[in-house]
């Protein structure tokens, strides 16, 4: 269910870094249109280059809450790690605590010093 939560996480961070990029492409655009149409027909496309430039507005504030998104996306995938190692712990101690004899060394490898016999 972690390893689900983590994946659907890392799927939806990389589309919003997707959509962050092609934003960032369009915002580039607009502010090439709005220089060239401000320089070639300062009278006649006045209302186009207000419009490009309530486009850019609203570019820019859809990059800023993308980049919120991806902090927070970020976030949860730490807290879902977080969640997904306290649970491994907290199983693991659980099957210990009942005599389970399974071996963790695979999954949580800890450094092993020689065992006397006595």
């Amino acid at each position: 269910m972690d390893t689900i939560l983590q994946n659907s996480l890392s799927k939806y961070y990389d589309e919003l870094g997707e959509l962050d990029m092609f934003l960032s492409k369009m915002l580039k655009q607009v502010n090439e249109d709005q220089k060239n149409l401000s320089s070639q027909f300062p009278a006649l496309c006045e209302p186009m280059i207000d419009s490009l430039v309530e486009n850019k507005k609203r570019l820019e504030k859809l990059k800023t809450r993308i980049s919120q998104i991806n902090l927070k996306t970020e976030q949860l995938k730490q807290r879902t790690k977080s969640i997904s190692n306290s649970t491994l712990s907290t199983r693991k101690s659980n099957l210990e605590d009942k005599g389970d004899n399974t071996d963790f060394s695979a999954i949580n490898p800890k450094p092993t010093s020689p065992v006397s016999r006595t």
